[in-house]
């Protein structure tokens, strides 16, 4: 008899775990398979008339398994069940009473069905039709018992499905250390996602396994995203409409697993229109949530990719190397270049794939990069990179080898941001000179941006984006970096205004005024920096340092602030529309350096402290 076989059987009071689906994934790779190898078929044809004389009870097959509850026996042959399984080559060896008899009792708890899958199993050394009808519970016990680890390892790879994890899960809590490894299938498969569960498969599903599966989907993200929490959200609420609802599973039960959720970062809208009236929260609880809720945040942008990992999973970027970004192409020709200032090199990832597909930057020679900082695509594809140190714009192929360079001629000093036009001319930040340079690509000079007082004055601009209709925007640190602004110039060059004018702690700046009043001095009093008559700014939600900048195709000027943690989207007036991300709320941005838009309106906002590109939609 089996070790454990007079006992219950530790399958726990979950869901069964069905493998009707799992035998059906196993049956499609099987039949995409050619098999050409005779031996094998041979094999596979003795295995199936000897499985046959087990099923059917024929006197050729020598043992006999019996069950406790007078179901009608099975039959195995000797030779077979040595073949495949050390437990029974060790029972055999010892002479025991069940191997003179040739009679072993089946373990308690083990149904007819699952014993023919597992008599299959051993046979065919492979899933068939009997397993349809097994419980995948009862398949792993006979795996341990009897010592056939192929089994399991079927079981793993593709018993394991949206249709049974949860009771597969419920089956590995019953004994954490021994079924470690089921327990680790089933997150890794919670991990891809929670959308293909429907109340059947949720009904007597405890809170447990609800809680555990939904944890490792929240922690395999990383970052904590709206769709993430959306996606949580309808899980729940699934599970708790399979269940009776939130009256039936009690609200200690619901709150076990919503508090897993991070509901502030959703819009006030959302928690109004999809989590009032559910059940998931009291309403004392939805009404202090609701009070907190951040209006920054009413219209979404989710992560939809992220960028920056190689094939081993490694970061590709430095430690707050990240600089600025920009985008190329559509569909499964689209690029984006991210500029890493430390290891001295640009990367470009496909966008459909997430993988690198080229590194810019030569270790020596005239392709070598000093200290990169802007980056920017031209109409063919390749690839503008500004290095501050060299005072040079070098250009790169779409597999990273060095083209040119330019720049010497026009006198730049320490460039930094760059863009195209529209018509196919460079905007370069050219910082050192105080000015915005637009250029050909040949280098030549079309004009200059940017007045050495009055309006339109720049100090040391940064960040530089173009619109749709060429107007150029500009973001410029100013004296000591200690302020900074977003300035609009026409397609001209003729100066526009200020989107924002911003001193220190992210405050606007009340009544800014131009450089030549000097109204920035250092011996003014700590809190009314930048603002005119003295007295503390105005506390509205505005970046404290702007670095990237962006325009997308409606106008809309996006500016990175890596000090708060998030992207300010201003619209055509000029006028702040939304905030995406921020420090304790959102949390994917962190550090946000460099910003750029495609053509669909995607933005990618590259965080030097994450060392990561994100795509939002």
């Amino acid at each position: 008899m089996p070790p454990g076989a007079g006992s219950d059987l530790d399958l726990g009071n979950g869901r069964r775990w069905g493998l009707v689906s799992a035998v059906t994934r196993t049956m499609e790779k099987r039949n995409n398979t050619i098999e050409k190898n005779r031996e094998a078929d041979a094999l596979r044809k003795l295995g199936k008339a000897l499985l046959a004389q087990a099923l059917q009870c024929s006197d050729r097959a020598d043992i006999e398994f019996k069950f406790p509850d007078g179901s009608p026996s099975l039959r195995g042959h000797s030779g077979v069940l040595v073949a495949v399984s050390e437990f029974f080559q060790c029972l055999y060896r010892s002479g025991m009473s069940e191997v003179r008899h040739n009679k072993f009792d089946v373990p308690p708890g083990i149904s007819v069905a699952s014993f023919k899958a597992f008599l299959e199993f051993v046979y065919l050394g492979r899933c068939g039709p009997q397993c349809v009808l097994a419980d995948g519970r009862e398949l792993v016990v006979l795996a341990e018992l009897y010592d056939v680890p192929g089994l399991v390892e079927w079981l793993l790879e593709d018993g394991i499905g949206a249709e049974n994890v949860l009771g597969a899960y419920e089956f590995a809590l019953v004994n954490k250390e021994a079924r470690s490894d089921v327990l680790e299938r089933c997150l890794e498969f919670a991990k891809r996602g929670l959308v293909g569960f429907d109340r059947s498969t949720l009904r007597g599903v405890g809170v447990e396994a609800v809680g555990g599966l939904l944890s490792a989907r929240l922690v395999d993200f990383g970052a904590v995203s709206r769709k993430i929490v959306h996606e949580g959200v309808e899980f729940v609420q699934r599970w708790v409409l399979a269940n009776g609802g939130a009256r039936r599973l009690g609200a200690r039960a619901i709150g076990r697993v919503v508090g897993m959720l991070d509901l502030g970062v959703m819009s006030k809208r959302y928690l109004a229109e999809e989590v009032a009236g559910s059940g998931l929260l009291r309403g004392r609880e939805l009404e202090a949530l609701m009070a907190e809720a951040d209006g920054r945040f009413d219209r979404a942008l989710d992560v939809e990719s992220v960028f920056g990992f190689g094939d081993t999973g490694k970061r590709l970027f430095h430690k707050m190397g990240l600089r600025q970004l920009a985008v190329h192409g559509r569909g499964d020709r689209q690029r984006v270049a991210g500029v890493d200032a430390v290891r001295k090199r640009v990367l470009v990832f496909g966008v459909e794939t997430g993988k690198l597909l080229a590194t810019a930057g030569d270790v020596r020679g005239e392709g070598m990069l000093m200290r990169p900082i802007g980056c920017a695509f031209n109409a063919g594809g390749e690839l503008f990179v500004s290095d501050e140190e060299s005072d040079r714009i070098l250009v790169f192929g779409t597999t990273g080898s060095f083209v040119r360079a330019i720049g010497a001629h026009i006198r730049l000093s320490r460039p930094r941001g760059l863009a195209f036009t529209p018509g196919g001319d460079l905007v370069i930040a050219d910082s050192g000179n105080a000015r915005v340079q637009v250029v050909r690509e040949d280098g030549s000079l079309v004009r200059s941006i940017g007045s050495r007082a009055g309006k339109g004055e720049l100090y040391s601009p940064f960040g530089v984006a173009v619109g749709p209709d060429g107007e150029v925007v500009v973001s410029d640190l100013t004296r000591g970096n200690r302020a900074n602004r977003v300035l609009r110039f026409s397609a001209g060059g003729e100066y526009e205004g200020e989107i924002h004018h911003v001193g220190r702690r992210g405050t606007r700046v009340r009544n800014p005024v131009a450089h030549e009043d000097r109204s920035l001095r250092e011996d003014r009093p700590e809190g009314t920096e930048g603002s005119y008559p003295p007295g503390p700014p105005q506390q509205v939600e505005m970046p404290a340092e702007v670095r990237g900048v962006a325009v997308a195709a409606g106008g809309e000027v996006l500016a990175a602030d890596p000090t708060q943690h998030f992207v300010c989207v201003y619209g055509k007036e000029g006028k702040r529309v939304q905030a995406i991300g921020g420090e304790g709320r959102m949390g994917e941005l962190q550090h946000p350096h460099g910003v750029c838009v495609d053509w669909e309106g995607r933005v990618f906002v590259g965080c030097t402290e994450s060392r990561t590109i994100l795509m939002l939609s």
